[in-house]
């Protein structure tokens, strides 16, 4: 699984959010342009879900509505896909 990656810009739900307000979009929008419930984007947003721990298919779904290729999306939000391990180890 990926590891955080280290930086100044914010990482995971703060990222997530800063990605969706840089597409000009609310919240209501991504959602429905993801194709997922306005309920999980809030959680990923708020970190009561974390990022790490979202569905491949939710993670697709978000890259597609912002427009992005998964592996952007995903260093986006801090994570690389060359470590072996998550972010909790």
């Amino acid at each position: 699984m990926a590891r955080p990656l280290s930086g100044t810009r914010p990482t995971g739900s703060a990222a997530l959010k800063m990605l969706r307000e840089e597409h000009c979009m609310s919240a209501m929008e991504l959602a429905y342009h993801a194709g997922i419930n306005l309920s999980t984007l809030s959680y990923l947003e708020s970190g009561r879900s974390k990022i790490g721990n979202m569905r491949l298919d939710t993670a697709a779904h978000l890259a597609q509505a912002l427009g992005m290729s998964m592996n952007d999306f995903l260093s986006y939000l801090g994570y690389g896909t060359d470590d072996e391990e998550g972010p909790d180890d």
